[in-house]
């Protein structure tokens, strides 16, 4: 669950369509950060 007014980063190999074979987003159609935590993004 996203906290309000937050929008996904949707994948931009399969485009949001969850693919499951998709390796960017692994199905869910969302962009994940390098192993699926936001370690690289620098707080605001």
């Amino acid at each position: 669950m996203l906290p309000k007014g937050e929008w996904p980063h949707w994948c931009r190999i399969c485009g949001g369509s969850g693919l499951d074979y998709c390796f960017l987003c692994h199905g869910t159609g969302e962009y994940r950060e390098p192993m699926g935590f936001h370690f690289t993004v620098k707080s605001k």
